[in-house]
């Protein structure tokens, strides 16, 4: 049995270990009973040191294990590897002679198979939904793989030769076992939601086309990778382009998908992810030219503004704020929320939330909300008092998004298919997350993958969560989340 230590090269917080003396004290040790030595960094004072964030460098580390192999021992080497490149660029560069990996393991189990042979893999984005999840006691989630801490509701497959429908859960991105049956699907919007189910039903034999009003796809994943904290987002785009064009799927963009547009498809199933709209609180003044909702705003790629206003500190409103923050736009970040981000866990926003409280330019106002808005002030109650404050700049609002209907009210009028129409993400009850947005497209392509094995309609019982009976009917969907 091998046995080696896993250390950190360093604690991470003010009067916690250096680098130099945590090496001055591995070097003492009886390293002459270990077989390895695998280096991290952090403590629970520094906990971004020890599971990494988006925004820092991949392979980081590295250079701390470096000197660690003047002791003679193997020496490997974690944190923010998640990619096959930079575990080359260490292990050729003679900073280490292993790597190790977690989060990327989560977010694809056949990471190293798939590197090693030159495949793509599904990226992890190291959002840290993951280790937010550790101490629920709950199986832990992936925000990429919807088959990770589920699969103990994964059948397992049938003997050869049986023609079991294979799960969409269970696929981690690899090709489809058994035969599919037939099956066109069309694809409404090509965000989150819509590129994934289009990405599962192409691996299991479906004909798939995806229409995009936008001339780009991603929709809020393009935009979250526009901002400080979601860079790795990009390599989620990057992936599901590459899934996508190897699958063979069509994407057509700069398409709208009016009634006379989704006459011209003969499609067994319509999936539709077209997303929502922000939702703007019913005071006055909100219909004002500088009132934008946030993602609207980022949708238009404007300047960053010398000051601007923020109200809704949500996870939207916050990773936005710390954005403008970092590009030196004076923020006032504002809303009935009694911490910052409480949707999000704690490592998720480790860097932000203290950046914006200790950023001289930001002023945060919780438990809060506006009841007036004029050009250049708004009227913000707080604690049972109501005070005008300056608001030069735009305001930004988040506070959710509720869907849009026009579209599935033309399907309801309209020929119906005979696989039924779906609605996923935030244009029906399961978007509010990524990772809903995986799980609402995986329980789809499972319905409609058991539904073409045999060769019938779907029945109520088959709908998944958020879609639409083959009678018309909807199940009872709660509110949008933001």
């Amino acid at each position: 049995m091998a046995v080696g230590l896993r250390l950190s090269a360093h604690e991470g917080f003010e009067g916690g270990l250096t680098a130099e003396r945590t090496f001055e004290l591995v070097s003492r040790a009886r390293l002459d009973l270990l077989d390895f030595l695998d280096v991290s960094a952090g403590s629970y004072e520094a906990g971004q040191w020890s599971i990494q964030p988006a925004e820092w460098e991949p392979g980081l580390l590295a250079p701390y294990a470096g000197r660690y192999r003047e002791l003679g021992l193997p020496v490997g080497v974690a944190g923010r590897i998640n990619t096959a490149e930079s575990a080359e660029a260490i292990v050729a560069g003679g900073l280490a002679d292993f790597v190790s990996l977690a989060r990327a393991l989560h977010a694809d189990p056949d990471f190293p198979r798939h590197a090693l042979a030159g495949r793509g893999y599904r990226p992890c984005i190291a959002c840290n939904y993951c280790i937010d999840r550790l101490g629920s006691g709950e199986p832990i989630p992936c925000t990429v793989n919807p088959g990770a801490g589920r699969e103990h509701l994964i059948p397992a497959p049938a003997p050869a030769g049986r023609g079991a429908v294979p799960d969409a859960l269970a696929k981690h991105g690899a090709a489809p076992v058994t035969p599919a049956g037939p099956g066109a699907v069309l694809v409404v919007g090509a965000g989150p939601a819509g590129l994934e189910v289009a990405r599962l039903l192409a691996e299991q034999g479906r004909r798939v086309q995806v229409l995009e009003r936008e001339e780009h796809v991603g929709g809020l994943v393009a935009l979250a990778g526009r901002l400080r904290a979601y860079p790795e987002h990009r390599r989620l785009l990057r992936w599901w382009a590459a899934e996508l064009d190897r699958l063979g799927v069509s994407v057509r963009t700069g398409t709208t998908a009016t009634r006379e547009e989704l006459a011209r498809h003969e499609a067994d199933a319509i999936v539709l992810a077209t997303g929502g709209t922000g939702r703007l609180p019913d005071v006055p003044g909100v219909g004002l030219p500088h009132v934008l909702d946030v993602r609207d705003w980022l949708a238009l790629g404007q300047d960053v503004p010398s000051s601007c206003v923020i109200w809704g500190a949500d996870r939207e409103g916050v990773a936005v704020a710390d954005h403008l923050a970092a590009e030196g736009a004076e923020v006032l970040l504002l809303g009935p929320q009694p911490a910052l981000a409480p949707d999000v866990g704690r490592r998720a926003k480790i860097l932000m939330v203290p950046r914006l409280m200790e950023n001289p330019k930001v002023r945060i106002l919780l438990e809060s909300t506006v009841s007036a808005i004029e050009p250049d002030r708004l009227l913000v109650r707080s604690g049972g008092q109501a005070e005008w404050l300056p608001a030069p700049g735009p305001l930004l609002v988040s506070h959710g998004v509720v869907p849009r209907p026009g579209l599935l009210a033309d399907l309801l009028a309209d020929r119906r298919p005979r696989l039924g129409v779906h609605v996923l993400g935030d244009a029906g009850d399961n978007g509010g997350s990524l990772h809903g947005c995986f799980a609402a497209a995986a329980e789809v392509a499972d319905a409609l993958a058991r539904a073409c094995t045999r060769g019938q309609a779907l029945t109520p019982d088959d709908t998944p969560r958020g879609g639409l009976r083959p009678d018309g009917s909807s199940p009872e969907r709660g509110g949008p989340r933001s």
